[in-house]
């Protein structure tokens, strides 16, 4: 009998195929996992980051903290070869749930939900946002740097953002938070000008 066995006139399935859908689930999960993850990691700093994110992200976070900690870890080592940013040592470890909490918010803020906090910026920079659709925004960057830094200061002052964001946004040098801030800013021009408009500014 192929696989099974007589036990009191009864077929049963031996030991060893009786958590086989079980362990076909777990293989599944980890494959799903690791797959989500290098997609994730790969698109970082690409325009396809977002929708990749949001698709695969779910993979992540349905594990335990210590499988995401291994992620989180993956993705600032990622983060510093992309936009040559390293974490503060004390992150390094991603080892409790309030630093695993922040570093997925700061990764959001890094690739797109800066649209609301890049508004309160360009809102001093501009005197009509809807100049904003047609400017030769690297340019325009460029030439008022100091006066961006200086902004976004102040508007930190403002509207306070979590503390690794906080942090990325005070220390990350100059040229690179410009490259930075312009190549967001294109992405996101339309959120922009939308989110100034909305609050009637």
């Amino acid at each position: 009998m192929s696989g099974l066995k007589a036990l009191c006139g009864d077929s049963v399935i031996p030991p060893e195929l009786d958590n086989y859908e079980e362990d076909v689930e777990k293989y599944n999960d980890t494959a799903n996992f690791r797959y989500a993850a290098i997609d994730i990691r790969d698109s970082l700093g690409t325009v396809d980051f977002k929708e990749l994110y949001q698709v695969q992200i779910p993979y992540i976070t349905t594990e335990d903290m210590y499988v995401q900690r291994r992620f989180l870890i993956e993705m600032q080592e990622k983060i510093a070869e992309v936009y040559d940013w390293e974490f503060p040592d004390e992150w390094a470890l991603v080892d409790t749930l309030y630093q695993q909490e922040q570093l997925y918010k700061f990764l959001e803020f890094l690739e797109f939900d800066n649209y609301r906090f890049l508004s309160f910026v360009w809102k001093f920079l501009l005197d009509d946002m809807m100049k904003l659709i047609r400017l030769d925004i690297k340019k325009f960057s460029v030439s008022n740097s100091m006066k961006i830094i200086k902004e976004t200061e102040e508007q930190l002052e403002t509207h306070s953002q979590n503390e690794l964001i906080t942090i990325f946004l005070r220390t990350y040098y100059k040229e690179k938070y410009i490259e930075w801030f312009s190549t967001m800013s294109e992405r996101f021009k339309t959120d922009i000008i939308a989110e100034t408009m909305n609050k009637g500014e």
